[in-house]
């Protein structure tokens, strides 16, 4: 067994790399262990439905997916189930590394992350355990067993009325902060904190349009935009911009559906970007904060 030294680290070698072969192997990898799991889950009576969320769910895997699985259990027998989830998941195949994350788990069950071996680096695979009694089937789900019967989960209904007045407000809101707050961070070169606080208000602005019904599903939890990440902190600051813009121009739909928008603070936040341009713009303005 390789002796991993703290002063000398593991660092592989990139050119015995493949990517094409490499993906391929982490997918017939996953595969493999996938039917693993479901022989163990079908021949245990325990588990009375199991199915793949995640992206293997929504049908858009690819090499680097984890394996999502969601195990629901006899009310009767999930405590007990609980209680040997890590020898449940060793059983599966050897793992590298279990943690448990309970946040992640629903009301009576839990949420564990297991890396297990692999030729191409670990399988990922987080498992999800929950009692039946609430137990629904979401759509965008691969379901591998339901011995039961489940019923189907329904959609989460959008608010309306005062509900979906406060909850546009309370968005509103937030994204003008968010956007000045990451300015700000971007004014002062801390290049990882504009772009979570970014993440953040790009977040509530895809809520907002999922609560004006501009978008059909509710937004994922983190957020899914691809491309290159701006680096410069004009690129950031485009970004920033084109955010609020966005933003200003959903305020008469906003505000037609009853929720409240802080315009008083619109052209103050321009002005502030327009500082925070101009000290990007000028290389002598570090000196310049006190």
């Amino acid at each position: 067994m390789r002796q991993l030294l703290i002063n000398a680290p593991f660092k592989g070698d990139p050119a015995l790399i493949d990517i094409t072969r490499d993906l391929q192997i982490r997918v017939t990898e996953r595969e493999a262990l996938l039917r693993r799991i479901v022989q163990q889950l079908t021949a245990d009576s325990r588990v009375v439905a199991a199915w793949l969320y995640g992206s293997i769910g929504r049908q858009e895997a690819d090499g680097l997916s984890d394996l999502d699985v969601r195990l629901v259990v006899a009310d009767a027998e999930c405590q007990a189930m609980l209680a040997e989830r890590h020898m449940y998941v060793e059983r599966v195949a050897v793992p590298l590394l279990i943690q448990d994350v309970p946040q992640n788990g629903p009301p009576g069950g839990a949420f564990v992350l297991v890396h297990y071996i692999g030729s191409a680096g670990p399988v990922f695979v987080d498992w999800t355990w929950q009692p039946q009694a609430n137990a629904r089937i979401p759509t965008d789900v691969h379901l591998l067993f339901d011995r039961v019967g489940l019923l189907p989960e329904n959609p989460t209904p959008r608010p309306t009325g005062p509900v979906l007045a406060d909850a546009l407000t309370e968005k509103s809101i937030f994204i003008w902060m968010m956007v000045q707050m990451a300015a700000k961070k971007i004014a002062r070169q801390e290049p990882w904190a504009a772009i979570i606080i970014l993440n953040y208000a790009q977040q509530a602005l895809e809520h907002i349009k999922w609560l004006l019904s501009l978008s059909e599903k509710m937004p994922f939890f983190e957020p899914r935009q691809k491309g290159r990440l701006p680096s410069h902190p004009a690129e950031q600051m485009a970004q920033v911009r084109a955010l609020s813009r966005e933003t200003e121009a959903l305020m008469p739909t906003i505000m037609n559906a009853g929720g409240q928008v802080p315009v008083n603070v619109i052209e103050p936040a321009y002005r502030f970007f327009d500082l925070v341009d101009a000290m990007i713009a000028d290389p002598k303005s570090d000196s310049q904060l006190v």
